[in-house]
């Protein structure tokens, strides 16, 4: 018998943790939050093998024998994202799946859900969704960005060569329509990280207004370290001089706009010879060599699938710099913060509702290189204003962005639709 009060929540996501992005880890550190505080609660996954050694409460999603290649094959077809997967018809018979209170999507692209068959589910489920980006309301690209045509109904896509969550064929229109029907036809219950992205899905599908629950990020976990113990940890020199990180899953993502800032970056290492080092981590890191400016020391890192690898990564750094052209509010940046590490981002999404420009770190305007000159030769040339940056950083995490406070509007967010 279940514990009065106690939930069962039941995660789902395309990949696990450690093959995903920020926010697959927000999802196993939310399940492993409510388990300690003695709720249930899983993640199941679909795209990727378990781990040898996955924690307990990781499982795969249910899959039907060769549904998985019946799927990518219809889509490539079709161009059909999202739509075929009769996994998602069976999931309600599981037995854990199906007993669970309430069954939590960030995000339903990826490939592992059908969203027809979800909005479905939602007559006879507490399905909770928070998307942490702008595909729900768009034919097929997670951002709208440069692009209005989700407004009246997308269509003759310009983006179908985008390979996240890619797409064969212009199905955009179509799928819009299946989007649009699927927010107003399901009984969905809805939140978001940021006030920016519960504004644009108020706007898009006529809502009245959601509610707004900001990211939350383990502030024992990502915290100021040593810089020569974190080092040794990673199995690397400790960086000289100043240090500017660029960190991310996947380092050619155009969207986040690393590669064109990199070569913007030899007029600082003119200005402070031998004394900016740059740290950069993510898949396909290597790639970097390519471009980099003369007189600009370089170290890189893989992906790093330890959550604590990647706070040790943060804290050999000086500042983080995150030129994202797109973005809701990016995890990389609140763990940034978190460790003391001030952050210069490009003025987009709802970046700016945790960096406070001057405070913990500076917002300049998309392809401005040189206001994110201007902002390194401060930071870089100035000790004491880093110094002050760096403790507003850490003050920012610690009272607006505490995983206790994130867990505990969570909970009362469950019991409220409960």
């Amino acid at each position: 018998m279940k514990k009065k009060n106690t939930l069962r929540v039941c995660f789902f996501t395309s990949h696990p943790a450690r093959a995903g992005s920020g926010s697959e880890r927000l999802m196993y550190d939310t399940a492993a939050a409510l388990i300690a505080r003695g709720h249930d609660a899983r993640v199941y996954v679909m795209n990727s093998h378990l781990g040898s050694n996955p924690p307990f409460y990781e499982g795969q999603i249910p899959v039907l024998p060769f549904e998985k290649k019946g799927e990518e094959f219809f889509r490539k077809i079709t161009g059909g994202n999202d739509l075929i997967f009769p996994s998602t018809a069976i999931m309600r018979f599981h037995p854990w799946i199906g007993s669970a209170d309430i069954w939590h999507f960030n995000n339903i692209h990826g490939h592992f859900v059908s969203i027809p068959l979800l909005g479905l589910w939602s007559w006879t489920k507490k399905i909770v969704i928070s998307p942490v980006d702008q595909y729900l309301t768009t034919g097929h690209c997670p951002y709208a960005i440069e692009c209005n045509k989700n407004l009246n109904g997308c269509g003759n896509c310009p983006r179908l060569n985008e390979p996240w969550p890619g797409i064969s064929r212009d199905s955009t229109h179509f799928l819009w329509l299946v989007k649009r029907s699927f927010l107003r036809l399901s009984r969905l219950n809805m939140f978001f990280h940021t006030h920016f992205l519960a504004s644009y899905y108020q706007q898009s599908i006529k809502n009245d207004g959601f509610p707004v629950i900001h990211y939350g990020v383990d502030i024992l976990r990502y915290r100021p370290m040593k810089k020569r113990e974190c080092a040794q940890s990673l199995g690397i020199e400790e960086p000289k001089g100043f240090t500017i990180g660029l960190l991310h899953s996947f380092i050619l993502d155009p969207r986040k706009g690393f590669l064109p800032v990199i070569e913007q970056l030899g007029s600082l290492a003119e200005r402070f010879p031998e004394r900016i080092a740059l740290l950069v981590v993510g898949h396909n890191s290597e790639e970097v060599r390519k471009v980099i400016p003369a007189g600009l020391s370089l170290i890189t890192l893989p992906f790093l699938k330890d959550p604590r690898d990647f706070a040790r990564a943060l804290n050999l750094c000086d500042v983080l710099l995150y030129p994202t052209v797109a973005e809701n509010l990016s995890l990389t940046c609140l763990y940034s913060l978190a460790c003391g590490v001030p952050v210069i981002s490009y003025d987009v999404g709802g970046q700016g509702e945790a960096i406070s420009h001057g405070k913990n770190g500076f917002l300049v305007k998309i392809n401005d290189g040189r206001g994110i000159l201007g902002a390194l030769t401060r930071l870089a040339e100035d000790p004491e204003f880093h110094r002050r940056m760096s403790e507003g950083a850490r003050n920012t995490a610690e009272k607006q962005f505490d995983f206790d406070r994130y867990i505990d509007e969570l909970l009362v967010y469950y019991q409220s639709i409960l």
